[in-house]
């Protein structure tokens, strides 16, 4: 989409020198004879650029570019002038002009200037975008990983925070979902008003219900509503960790107040919600992965946990193997109370590690192959075994590895050993 040039300059001709050029160059071009219709268009219209004359009678260009800097600071101004001198050019910088050109000036030289300006622009509005996006990663520090199953969610987020309507954050305990969701609010359009948090499994029996949407008591006759969480995060974020621990009837009365209600909502559940909640949340659905299906990601969060701490070989083969049903929070309880339980000086070994965790590393007692009495050819048999387990895993080389008792990067190197190609791509 063509970006448009504001030319405000009291000068016919000059206007249409300008216009001309700059309209060959691919630019949209407004025009304005005098400051005061100048302020009038930028007040109304989107403009990229403004072409400003210095001298004009009423209104000049300073007591326009002063105006005009009360309400927008983004927007490059090049100052026209035929009276240049350091005193004017180092008074208009102070007050937000990009860059100022002599008259008369070369066309050519117009046309770099403006090039320049809104390139700049354009750059000044990238940096800004990544500083939010830096900073909304230093709100989320835990996510830790580069497995592509993490990063997958994480390209989706930016989409999913600035979408309009509420969002759901599903996975099984202990994935970081309540990380996530503040992440989502950290990325959102709403990350400079409050957030509030509330979880649902923290209070018994009907008393959440009771917090969240407040109560009616009756004093000397008359009923006054108590207000509720609900109530107090209204014109910002509610984050609700657990929502599915709402009653069915709670999860029900939230879906119809929610549409009444001048809040985004961020929920947080483990298990199906009701079948109206559900619908209120179904555009915007986040799924974090179990710890299982991005096992790349536990040696960074082992380290995000324990920092500089050792691991034997056996240890870490353990914490590699093992299922993880507890997902990251169980990871970090397991490593924690290893840490705990291992001197100071020594490396966390595998008899530092829960039982069920070391237990990952032993091997069901099986019959032994028996060699046939006329032998085999052992690289036939290696092909045929990797063959099965890609087979039985259905092409995914990380399962078909754990199958066989090999790295993902050994299984990749007799893959490629063995010309064998699989059916689905990871």
């Amino acid at each position: 989409m063509p970006q448009t040039v504001l030319v405000i300059d009291d000068d016919n001709n000059m206007r249409w020198v300008i216009r001309r050029a700059l309209t060959q160059a691919g630019y949209n071009v407004a025009m304005a004879a005098s400051g005061e219709e100048g302020l009038e268009l930028l007040a109304q219209e989107p403009i990229d650029l403004v072409l400003l004359d210095l001298k004009m009678p009423g209104l000049d260009g300073l007591g326009v570019l002063r105006r005009f800097r009360q309400g927008s600071a983004d927007v490059p101004v090049i100052l026209l002038t035929a009276y240049a001198s350091v005193q004017t050019a180092v008074e208009a910088m102070k007050l937000g002009a990009t860059d100022y050109l002599s008259k008369p000036f070369d066309v050519e030289a117009l046309k770099l200037a403006v090039e320049r300006a809104l390139r700049e622009r354009a750059l000044a509005q990238e940096v800004a975008r990544l500083r939010v996006q830096v900073s909304a990663l230093a709100a989320r520090p835990e996510i830790v990983g580069k497995s592509a199953a993490l990063a997958e969610l994480l390209k989706r987020l930016p989409a999913v925070a600035t979408a309009a309507g509420h969002v759901l954050v599903t996975g099984e305990p202990g994935t970081g979902k309540r990380l996530l969701a503040r992440a989502i609010h950290h990325l959102s359009p709403l990350r400079e008003r409050p957030l509030l948090e509330f979880d649902a499994a923290a209070l018994p029996g009907d008393r959440a219900e009771r917090e969240l949407f407040g109560q009616t008591v009756t004093v000397g006759g008359v009923g006054t509503h108590l207000e509720g969480v609900l109530d107090r995060a209204m014109g910002g974020t509610l984050l609700i960790a657990a929502l599915d621990r709402l009653s069915p009837t709670g999860q029900d009365r939230l879906a119809a107040l929610l549409p009444k209600t001048n809040l985004r909502l961020i929920a947080t559940a483990t298990s199906p919600l009701s079948e109206a909640l559900q619908q209120a949340l179904a555009p915007l659905i986040v799924t974090v992965p179990p710890l299982r299906q991005r096992r790349d990601d536990v040696p960074l969060l082992v380290k995000h946990f324990l920092g500089e701490r050792a691991l034997t070989p056996l240890a870490w083969q353990a914490l590699l193997r093992y299922d993880w049903p507890g997902n990251v929070a169980e990871l970090r309880r397991v490593v924690e109370r290893a840490a705990a339980l291992a001197p100071a000086r020594e490396k966390i070994d595998l008899e530092h590690l829960p039982e069920a965790v070391a237990a990952s590393l032993t091997v069901p007692e099986q019959v032994p192959f028996r060699l046939p009495p006329g032998g085999v050819h052992l690289e036939e048999v290696e092909r045929e075994l990797i063959r099965q387990a890609l087979e039985r895993a259905h092409g995914n080389k990380t399962r078909a590895a754990e199958l066989l008792g090999l790295t993902r990067h050994t299984l990749l190197y007799r893959l490629e050993k063995y010309g064998l190609k699989t059916g689905e791509e990871e």
